[in-house]
């Protein structure tokens, strides 16, 4: 388990030093993947690993977890052409999978938000987290675990997390905006 600090998240966008190019795409964009199909077409998927794990010390804390293992999904979403657009880290309790195992079960390669969350009148989502990461950070890390020949040579990584709550049961979604995004106008 990593020793992230919890102090790096911010409510205001204003207090992190993010990209102008980017920032767009935190504030303007309640649903990534929407707002990517909506200026690039399709987008697709790469599941990198789905493990149960020891979540990052500042996603233990955000979710109110002791010590324990969670499921741990994450993806590299991309353009269509191969344009890597943003890494997303969902951190999903124990309690929260076993409470809807069924539907976590049936997500395979399915965007999660658009298939379990954003339509469904069970979940609401609380208020968006800000961070910028430098390439050192262990998140940085764990994208470059599954993605060794990645070309990314990015100093700075821009991240927004929220909280899902699926009849009271709550999941982490992390999102980092990767440079490819820089060259992409936000609709």
């Amino acid at each position: 388990m990593s020793l992230i600090n919890a102090s790096l998240w911010h409510k205001e966008i204003k207090a992190v030093s993010i990209p102008d190019e980017r920032r767009q795409w935190l504030l303007g964009a309640p649903r990534l993947v929407q707002a990517f199909k909506a200026a690039l077409g399709e987008v697709v998927m790469q599941k990198l690993q789905y493990t149960y794990a020891k979540p990052f010390v500042d996603e233990a804390v955000v979710l109110g977890l002791g010590p324990e293992k969670a499921h741990i999904r994450q993806v590299l979403i991309g353009s269509q052409s191969g344009h890597p657009l943003c890494y997303g880290r969902v951190i999903i309790p124990h309690t929260t999978y076993e409470a809807h195992k069924e539907a976590f079960s049936n997500l395979g390669r399915q965007f999660i938000g658009d298939s379990l969350l954003h339509n469904n009148q069970e979940v609401a989502r609380q208020a968006f987290e800000f961070a910028c990461f430098d390439a050192n950070s262990d998140y940085v890390s764990a994208f470059f675990t599954f993605n060794p020949d990645s070309r990314i040579n990015e100093p700075l990584w821009p991240a927004r997390r929220s909280i899902f709550l699926w009849d009271d049961a709550p999941l982490l979604i992390t999102e980092f905006l990767l440079p490819y995004l820089a060259r992409v106008p936000y609709l």
